[in-house]
């Protein structure tokens, strides 16, 4: 098994510009790792040549320096807000800030929070930041997303290629 440094490095393209695809979660933990089945995804099928693809697992602090190199950044992750099993919600700016600020509902949900934080602190927060998020219905044992989450996979790729194309002012 890879470790979570082995997977940032094997998607690592030395010409990707500022902009940054991060994945959070643990894929041990059925839905809990459902954005790194999303970044999978959109490595094997839908990579683009000026982005980073980053499986960040349960590294926490350790992604700051990553952070800081990023001008755009793109967070996806299991995310409870309320909403049933499968749903997509994405958070914009401040919006992302005020989300993660609020009470936290996972144990990663406080990596994210504090690693923005001390990527703040430190004055070099991404200006165009979002997360891509999915409601979880199960973070029992298990390597598989449920069917539920599996089949909102697709859609939470399209919502991050949205996402990489209106947060840089784009068209593709």
């Amino acid at each position: 098994m890879q470790t979570d440094r082995a997977r940032q490095e094997e998607w690592k393209d030395e010409s990707a510009s500022r902009r940054m695809v991060l994945a959070v979660g643990n894929s041990l933990l059925k839905d809990d790792g459902v954005g790194i089945h999303v970044l999978r995804r959109l490595v094997t099928e839908r990579r683009r040549p000026d982005v980073r693809y980053v499986d960040g697992g349960t590294l926490g602090f350790t992604l700051a320096p990553l952070i800081e190199e990023t001008d755009m950044l793109v967070v996806l992750d299991a995310m409870r807000f309320g909403a049933p099993p499968g749903s997509i919600a994405v958070k914009v700016g401040r919006d992302l800030d005020r989300f993660v600020s609020r009470k936290r509902a996972t144990a990663h949900e406080v990596n994210l929070r504090d690693l923005l934080d001390i990527v703040r602190m430190r004055g070099s927060l991404p200006p165009a930041r979002a997360l891509v998020g999915i409601e979880p219905e199960s973070v029992e044992w298990g390597l598989d997303p449920t069917p539920t989450i599996a089949s909102a996979i697709p859609a939470a790729a399209d919502a991050v290629e949205r996402l990489l194309d209106s947060l840089s002012g784009t068209r593709r």
